[in-house]
């Protein structure tokens, strides 16, 4: 079902160098974000944008970034290929032979995260990545799992 490119580089998928992923470089708990996502090519940079911003602002986390491509016919995956080395020895993809659906996409990232902590992501910033924070605070309150839902107003609770 699923072909885990994360064994090989990125550079071994786009003919450049790049760090193998691995998210012990860093102290404090591993953070697994899980991102599956279908050809998302246009919003992908976004992504990665945001996150660049977001996750040095969370201090005391190591990161792995387990996007999972549920069979993209775009260019999501070059994207990818491209951005990751903002995130040196962080990014894993998983490719899916074909279109799996994004629960079995979910479920692949799922298996595949190595983090203390998981958060699942969409790629198209439905669920903000803004909220990484909340989701670890509640975390280190002790709670197992952690889950927001917008209300009616578009506020989260």
């Amino acid at each position: 079902m699923a072909e885990d490119t994360s064994r090989n580089t990125l550079a071994d998928m786009a003919g450049t160098t790049a760090v193998r992923p691995n998210i012990t470089s860093a102290p404090g708990p591993a953070v697994s974000l899980v991102v599956p996502f279908l050809n998302e090519e246009k919003v992908l940079p976004k992504l990665f944008g945001t996150l660049a911003k977001v996750l040095p602002t969370i201090s005391g986390y190591r990161w792995e970034l387990v996007l999972v491509d549920d069979g993209s016919t775009d260019g999501s995956v070059s994207v990818i290929v491209s951005e990751a080395p903002a995130f040196p020895g962080a990014v894993r993809l998983v490719r899916l032979t074909r279109n799996f659906g994004h629960q079995p996409a979910l479920m692949a990232g799922l298996a595949r995260a190595t983090g203390e902590a998981i958060i699942c992501l969409d790629a198209d910033l439905q669920d903000p990545p803004e909220l990484v924070a909340e989701f670890l605070a509640r975390f280190q309150e002790g709670h197992d799992v952690v889950w927001f839902l917008a209300d009616s107003s578009g506020s989260l609770g």
